[in-house]
């Protein structure tokens, strides 16, 4: 054990490494598409044009445009996370004693939890 690292009997299988698909990046011809697109709306829109989109939106959400506050608060704040409320029945016990599995089942509507 070292300073640099604490524990070099561990792989470093987290790291971006070579064959790791996650390490692909923007290498993915969706995100070339998306860019290209990007790129045309940034060469056609200035600031100013921008800006009149803007208080337009805010215009309509003001007079009740649902679609258009929508647009603004997602934009602004981020699209709310979903959640996901599950309901155990009496006696079915703490959460954290179901095995993986079972708790899989259970996501996956095996309304099955017995042991």
């Amino acid at each position: 054990m070292n300073e640099e690292n604490p524990n070099p009997e561990k792989k470093k299988s987290h790291l971006f490494g070579p064959g790791n698909k996650a390490a692909a990046g923007h290498k993915r011809p969706h995100h070339k598409a998306v860019r290209a697109l990007q790129n045309c709306i940034y060469e056609e829109v200035t600031p100013e044009e921008l800006s009149k989109i803007v208080r337009k939106l805010i215009w309509k959400a003001k007079r009740g445009d649902v679609k258009a506050a929508q647009i603004l608060l997602d934009r602004s704040l981020g699209k709310p996370v979903q959640s996901m409320e599950m309901i155990l029945n009496e006696g079915d016990g703490d959460m954290r004693e179901f095995t993986q599995d079972e708790l899989m089942r259970m996501i996956m509507g095996d309304g099955n939890n017995n042991n």
